[in-house]
């Protein structure tokens, strides 16, 4: 086995870093990504369960309140889905991308002589995942801005997070708890999961960069690079997470400000667009490969089929026709199997995923914002026009 694939069979996006390593240290994470319950657990409970605490204490859980904690879905949609959902989708994609990398060499797309590239490549990737300084980064990041953005964009509205009196606002010990802890920690995870698809898209460019052996009529009309589409299925549930704690926070000024949803529908529209384009975008690094095979095969094709088509010409159609019988021939077959052969060459896609791949993207991306639907209409409108459209 060659070095690139050594360390092609150990590639993981996730398996590394500081959070990783103390997570290791914690017994919160396995070597792997086995103890997935106890992360979900302790990352939930760290953010939720404070907040609920310092809510009943202070008397803002239940009632006495424009929006208590109990009655604010943006904080179990945060908290106790979306936070969750982040860890989830960690696993997944430690999985997807564990089983993707591995086919550049098991299907001989980087051939031998590539070895020593792909596997400095891979280890590059490894050495971005493991940076302590972007790690660092990301956390400074996301405890100094997102403490910074609540407090520029606080909501005078008496609540279990804003205690409005006299005309003067402040933030609740939940509230304080929620704008330095909670949302932070979660924005963090948020943002080492879009630093690992930065790490993704990173690899595949300098992989494009390289003289692959694709093969123009690979039945994945993709000139075999189809596994890549594996990395859509990886990041998805990101995407959902970012939609969950988007969707939360929209249900939120729903309910305090008695705004409708529908009035962010274009700012919606614009994120599930914005996100889906992030996910795919790594792999179109690959388009200028896919592009090129395709006319070059064309060409290439084409001359083969011109040839064998004359000489089928030649022997069954012009002059006499041969003494062996026509049924049962294999030029026939083979006639048949070089058109099929020139029709994959003609249907190869210029980028390395479907087009059932971006609408089960644009799916995942939009689901989580389906529920806001009940904050305008109830349960039984929703039936009811539903029905109506049905019969």
């Amino acid at each position: 086995m060659t070095p690139a694939s050594d360390n092609a069979g150990e590639f993981s996006l996730v398996c590394g870093g500081p959070l990783y390593r103390l997570m290791v240290k914690l017994r919160l994470i396995k070597p792997s990504v086995g103890e997935l319950h106890r992360r979900i657990l302790v990352m939930a409970g760290l953010a939720w369960l404070p907040l609920l605490v310092l809510s009943l204490i202070e008397g803002r859980a239940v009632g006495g309140v424009v929006l208590p904690l109990l009655s604010d879905v943006a904080t179990y949609a945060k908290f106790l889905l979306a936070l969750p959902m982040v860890l989830v989708a960690e696993v997944i994609l430690h999985r997807c991308l564990a089983d993707a990398v591995p086919q550049f060499i098991r299907r001989g797309i980087v051939p031998p002589e590539l070895a020593p590239r792909f596997d400095a490549a891979v280890a590059s990737a490894l050495r971005w995942r493991d940076s302590m300084a972007v790690e660092l980064l990301l956390l400074a990041f996301a405890f100094v801005a997102v403490p910074l953005a609540w407090h520029q964009a606080v909501v005078p509205v008496d609540s279990w997070i804003v205690d409005v009196r006299d005309g003067r606002t402040g933030f609740t010990r939940a509230g304080w708890w929620l704008v330095h802890v909670s949302a932070p920690l979660l924005q963090f995870l948020l943002l080492r999961m879009y630093f690992r698809l930065f790490v993704w898209g990173r690899f595949l460019w300098q992989v494009s960069r390289m003289p692959l052996q694709l093969a123009p009529s690979h039945p994945d009309r993709a000139g075999g690079l189809s596994f890549l589409e594996e990395s859509v299925y990886g990041f998805a549930p990101l995407l959902f997470a970012q939609g969950i704690s988007v969707s939360g926070l929209l249900a939120r000024r729903a309910q305090m400000l008695n705004a409708s949803v529908f009035d962010y529908k274009f700012d919606v529209a614009i994120m599930v667009v914005t996100l889906a384009v992030l996910v795919l975008l790594p792999m179109c690094l690959l388009a200028p490969r896919l592009i090129h095979l395709r006319r070059k095969a064309l060409f290439e094709y084409g001359e083969l089929a011109s040839e064998y088509v004359r000489e089928f010409d030649d022997k069954w159609l012009a002059g006499s026709r041969p003494e062996e019988p026509l049924v049962g021939t294999a030029d026939v077959q083979s006639l048949a199997d070089m058109g099929g052969s020139y029709e994959i060459v003609a249907g190869v896609r210029p980028v390395p995923f479907s087009l059932r791949a971006v609408i089960g993207l644009l799916v995942v991306a939009v689901a989580p914002f389906l529920p806001l639907v009940f904050t305008v209409y109830s349960v039984r409108d929703v039936v009811t026009r539903l029905l109506k459209m049905m019969l």
